[in-house]
């Protein structure tokens, strides 16, 4: 297969697995469908597609073919193709394969407490003193805007409450998982292993970027207040 013909398929490699997981993905959380576990799976598929270490060497054998060639402007585009995609797999390699399972236990953790989540209900009371069902959006709103302390009080409590809820149902033992996963590949915690797989940064490096802009606004903020 030469580079032009293994760009192309790795491209069709990559529709095949990405479209069917962000459909599953949309109808599950729009709550259009509860189909969780083939959402779960889907999503398996795709990190075990992202995560196949065995594509970075075959990207940079195709890019040294390329080299062999002269460049036209389409091989030019084909060679920048390349390129990226073995910067992305590099990023997202996992070639333990104790790290593997435990991503893919990662991914049906949340895909649990992501259906739990659709399920819990929140409310808030109005000004008459009726219950009302609400999005966390709206109970956001109510907080900043709605003229009723009633309404700002019970849409306060019942972010509270969900806080509590999410607590009692799975994200601390999440979180530790997502931890013991990113220390099995060497880094301190999931969030270290989530700035420099995502953002190419140490967590370091993030923070020295947050606290300059946090000193660059700080006046404006708190003039705002």
């Amino acid at each position: 297969m030469n580079p032009t013909e293994y760009f192309h398929q790795l491209n069709n490699d990559y529709i095949a697995v990405h479209g069917p997981k962000e459909e599953l993905f949309w109808t599950t959380y729009m709550g259009i469908s509860d189909d969780h576990s083939s959402c779960a799976a889907a999503e398996t598929r795709w990190n075990e597609f992202i995560a196949n270490g065995q594509r970075i060497p075959e990207l940079r054998e195709q890019l040294a073919n390329l080299q062999k060639l002269t460049l036209t402007p389409e091989l030019q585009q084909i060679k920048k193709g390349l390129e990226g995609w073995l910067t992305m797999y590099e990023s997202n390699a996992i070639e333990s394969d104790s790290a593997q399972q435990q991503k893919a236990q990662l991914i049906k953790a949340e895909a649990v407490l992501f259906e739990k989540r659709q399920k819990y209900a929140m409310h808030y009371t109005d000004a008459q003193g009726v219950k009302i069902e609400a999005s966390m959006g709206v109970l956001r709103a109510n907080i900043y805007s709605d003229k009723s302390e009633a309404v700002r009080k019970s849409s306060h409590q019942a972010l509270l409450a969900l806080e509590d809820w999410v607590l009692d149902n799975g994200y601390i033992e999440l979180v530790k998982q997502r931890n013991q996963f990113a220390r099995s590949l060497g880094f301190s915690n999931f969030f270290d292993y989530s700035v420099e797989k995502t953002e190419q940064m140490s967590t370091q490096q993030l923070f020295t970027i947050l606290d300059d802009f946090e000193l660059l606004t700080r006046d404006r903020n708190l003039q705002s207040i």
